[in-house]
């Protein structure tokens, strides 16, 4: 409730030490995955998407088909292209990042629970996808592993995940 109050006076920092501790006492798996899911929203949300990863890796590791957080991944990195393009055009190599997203929504497509949100965002996100020429001008084949690391723009280091050519 301390958390929600801090949220609800966008106290990011204050919200997050009041998660901590009841991540820190939650009795079952069920709340440990709900906190660590708004732990990550409100990394989020203060701008720090790796700590906000962070989290949502954390209830992944609990329960890998937990919609939720598969939700929460996405949102991440689809932040992560708005926060390295800022004040720039989305160019072709940018783009290849909402393919790891779609990954993760379709993970979140499996859940019940987030079938129909996911189902959205990821109609949402099919105009920003690679085009075909995209994926001509670059030399990407479909099936292609493609690493989403620093080799895509500085900006996505962090990242460091492996998602596959659509």
């Amino acid at each position: 409730r301390m958390a929600d109050l801090a949220l609800s006076n966008a106290q990011y920092r204050q919200a997050i030490n009041y998660l901590e501790e009841a991540l820190g006492k939650a009795p079952n798996e069920n709340l440990r995955k709900s906190t660590g899911v708004d732990l990550s929203e409100t990394w989020q949300n203060a701008g720090d998407l790796q700590a906000s990863r962070r989290y949502a890796r954390q209830v992944l590791e609990m329960d890998a088909n937990y919609g939720p957080a598969n939700l929460r991944m996405a949102a991440i990195y689809a932040a992560a292209v708005s926060q390295c393009t800022s004040g720039r055009r989305v160019e072709r190599d940018d783009r290849t990042v909402y393919w790891l997203v779609l990954d993760y929504l379709e993970k979140a497509q499996q859940d019940p629970s987030t079938r129909n949100v996911a189902t959205r965002q990821i109609q949402s996100y099919a105009p920003v996808m690679p085009t075909a020429e995209d994926k001509f001008f670059r030399g990407w084949e479909s099936g292609q592993r493609l690493n989403i690391d620093g080799s895509v723009g500085e900006c996505y280091s962090w990242i460091s995940e492996t998602t596959t050519v659509r």
